[in-house]
């Protein structure tokens, strides 16, 4: 049975998804009573004929003389249809022929107007990154967490804060800004937590200090701002980047294209957890970057915490 997406002339790959997602709640006693079935005098959720004896409860059914089931309009019509070789497509094409006042797609224009911000279907209206208004006041209470808390060197702390890289909202959160793109948030009171900024994107990262400095060896990927300061103050010749989360292998091809056009190597930094280790396995199927895990903790930060305090004995 072919389960891909039928090719409708003139439909573009969005109309013909929002055209099989109305196929599907197209209601099933419809079908049933257009097809000949009829409803079962004793029991009002039965429809029978003399091949099929179907119950049928909102979108679910289940014929009980041929043992089987399914969801949705266009698995019914493959299933309870006396046809043979049924595919997905015929079932479509069906539905369209017979339901066309449910489901015509006649106006392809309106349609894409009408559902145009459905994020559903990946059409996304353009993104206007709203970066936090800084607030100086707060920047004494963040930058005692980072060092304090946190036991980030001062120094890399002030450097991004001069560069305009790092800084304090007015909720005092510690604000990582990738100019005109981005921003990642990390509160800095007794909730730990980070976010992204309204209308960010992560497709670019996070970025410490740019890999463009000759004494750059290789780039580290780590899943926060936070932990990317850490692998940097504790491995010497490092350029790492927040992909602020777990990244796809899709996200950073374009970062691994780009670092060995430059031979570059990368790394990746994720956390020593279960999901940081599957993404490190998958970037090392994709593109053979090897995981640094790190060398205590979970995170990178851990690490840094804990050799500081095991340093301050």
């Amino acid at each position: 049975m072919n389960k891909n997406i039928v090719i409708l002339p003139n439909y573009s790959l969005c109309e013909r998804k929002y055209l099989v997602d109305n196929l599907r709640n197209i209601n099933l006693t419809k079908i049933a009573s257009f097809t000949g079935l009829h409803k079962d005098r004793y029991d009002r959720h039965k429809w029978v004929d003399s091949t099929h004896c179907i119950s049928i409860n909102g979108q679910k059914y289940y014929d009980h003389k041929q043992n089987k089931g399914g969801g949705g309009a266009i698995d019914f019509v493959i299933d309870m249809l006396d046809l043979d070789d049924l595919d997905f497509n015929d079932a479509v094409n069906w539905l369209v022929k017979h339901f066309s006042n449910i489901s015509n797609i006649s106006n392809t224009k309106s349609l894409t107007n009408k559902y145009k911000s459905c994020t559903k279907y990946n059409i996304k209206k353009k993104r206007i990154f709203l970066q936090p208004v800084p607030s100086n006041t707060q920047w004494k209470k963040v930058q005692e967490y980072l060092v304090e808390k946190r036991c980030l060197p001062l120094i890399m702390i002030q450097q991004l804060y001069d560069k305009n890289r790092l800084y304090a909202d007015k909720r005092a959160n510690a604000v990582f800004l990738e100019p005109s793109t981005s921003a990642e948030l990390h509160g800095t009171r007794s909730k730990k937590w980070k976010g992204m900024a309204e209308g960010s994107t992560k497709d670019k990262g996070i970025w410490i200090n740019k890999p463009n400095n000759p004494h750059i060896h290789y780039i580290a990927l780590c899943e926060s701002a936070i932990e990317a300061v850490s692998y940097e103050a504790m491995n010497q010749g490092a350029c790492a980047v927040s992909t602020t989360g777990i990244a796809s292998t899709s996200r950073i091809e374009s970062l691994v294209d780009w670092a060995i056009n430059k031979k570059i190597s990368i790394v990746c930094a994720y956390d020593n957890d279960e999901y940081g280790q599957k993404a490190a396995n998958d970037f090392y199927q994709a593109f053979g970057i090897k995981w640094h895990k790190p060398y205590v903790g979970k995170d990178w930060n851990d690490t840094i915490r804990i050799s500081s305090k095991l340093l301050s004995k």
